[in-house]
């Protein structure tokens, strides 16, 4: 059982409370690729980024619906994979594999290029260099134990949103009405696909939930964190795309980054507090987040048989995963030094994202029918139709960003269709413990009683 230990077994420690789980949530939004990922969106779209980026809002918004319940009825570790099995064992065995090689392929990789990139513009150390620094500062981060994880990640979210909001306030007076015209320079597809590519901007934060074993009073603070976090981050966002849509010509930001935008109404020392606490800190806070969520993903597999047993070994003092974590480190770390191209590795992870996500909303289509007693327990005021709703709903958008992606990046989407075909093959092996009809998983205590 996840996050109990039997004797001389270590175990998951429930060491996050509010403000940790708070800051994961925004860390993993408001990531590396709020920075590298504007230039991609101005090329597609032009001014009218700061429309993508609420469009690219929606379908997180709306699955938040599922999601929300199903964390407070079954929080556990790896809950995204947890979930699709409630829907199908062998889909979720084939998109939790495929989710965690498109972070290890696309993720980690492109968050510590961020670092690189970033640090590089206040210090004479290469951009690869910082990088593997940043890989392997943050592995051992999450290796020391969750405690020191939510503390260093409260401490960079704090700078991080002290940062945006600066480059905002800064920005604000710098907006020229010439610069938001043409204002959907690249027509309605060019819109579209750019809302594709910054998915991932919101959707992230979705992915809390799969550290519910190390959550303190998980059905009350899941409750309150997925909605307030998606709050905080889709506001920043709409004042960082218009101040950066208004203060900076489109065609400047084309192959460059958000830097580029500040530099342009940034004095010398806000410029920096820019760079260090805004673009560096949120390359870093996605890297230390995501090595937590891939690492406990690996976990949950290993338990399950996909991997050898030593993924799912815990640290005796800390109650890491130390062999996923390390093996997280060495493959992010080699893919990062083949220098793929930025937007083929945000594809690769927009695509595992969306994966990953559908698999939740299948499993909500059917949870009120299927498993009354995990809806009962997550449901609050949410009814069986809403969530169906939900479901159906974050299922067809996902379908059309699906598209949207394979058609914008062809050979990112090739090559998470060949990781999926290969998990396919994969998934005729060990399936672990699955959900009798009616009962629900193994859970790591037992569920809320039922709301009236």
């Amino acid at each position: 059982m996840e996050g109990a230990a039997g004797p001389g077994r270590a175990a998951l420690r429930r060491e996050i409370g509010f403000a940790g789980l708070l800051a994961f949530s925004v860390g993993i939004n408001i990531g590396a690729g709020l920075f590298v990922l504007v230039n991609v969106a101005a090329e597609l779209t032009g001014p009218s980024m700061m429309v993508a980026v609420v469009l690219a809002a929606i379908p997180a918004m709306v699955a938040l619906v599922p999601y929300t319940v199903l964390a407070r009825g079954y929080p556990t570790t790896s809950a995204t994979y947890r979930y699709a099995q409630l829907a199908s064992p062998r889909l979720a065995q084939m998109l939790v594999a495929t989710v965690i090689a498109t972070i290890l392929i696309g993720g980690l990789p492109l968050f510590a290029r961020a670092a690189g990139d970033y640090l590089s513009e206040v210090v004479p150390i290469a951009p690869v260099a910082i990088g593997l620094v940043a890989l392997a500062l943050f592995a051992a981060v999450n290796g020391w134990g969750v405690k020191p994880t939510v503390v260093v990640q409260v401490v960079l979210i704090a700078a991080l949103i002290g940062a945006l909001v600066l480059y905002v306030a800064l920005g604000a007076g710098a907006v020229d009405s010439a610069n938001l015209t043409p204002f959907l320079d690249g027509g309605a597809p060019g819109l579209l696909v750019a809302s594709g590519i910054l998915f991932a901007l919101m959707a992230g934060g979705l992915f809390v939930v799969d550290v519910g074993d190390e959550v303190i009073d998980p059905r009350r603070i899941f409750g309150t964190v997925l909605p307030l976090g998606m709050v905080v981050v889709l506001a920043l966002y709409v004042g960082i795309f218009i101040v950066t849509a208004g203060a900076v010509p489109a065609e400047r930001l084309e192959d460059e980054t958000l830097v580029v935008a500040a530099e342009e109404f940034m004095g010398t020392a806000p410029f920096a507090i820019f760079v260090v606490g805004g673009a560096l800190v949120a390359a870093v806070t996605t890297l230390n987040i995501t090595f937590t969520l891939v690492s406990r993903a690996m976990l949950a597999v290993s338990r399950d048989g996909m991997l050898p047993r030593a993924f799912a070994r815990l640290a005796p003092r800390t109650g890491t995963p130390v062999v996923a974590l390390g093996a997280a480190w060495a493959a992010g770390s080699a893919v990062f030094l083949v220098d793929l191209p930025t937007q083929y590795l945000g594809t690769v992870l927009n695509i595992g994202l969306v994966l990953a996500i559908s698999g939740v909303a299948l499993a909500g289509l059917s949870l009120p029918e299927r498993h009354p007693e995990i809806f009962a327990a997550g449901r609050g005021r949410i009814g069986p139709r809403l969530m169906r709703a939900a479901s159906r709903a974050v299922l067809a958008m996902n379908a059309f960003i699906l598209v949207l992606l394979l058609a914008g990046t062809p050979a990112a989407g090739l090559t998470v269709v060949a990781i999926a075909a290969a998990m396919l093959v994969a998934s005729r092996g060990p399936r672990g413990p699955q959900p009798a009809p009616g009962r629900g998983l193994e859970r790591t205590e037992a569920p809320p009683e039922p709301v009236a």
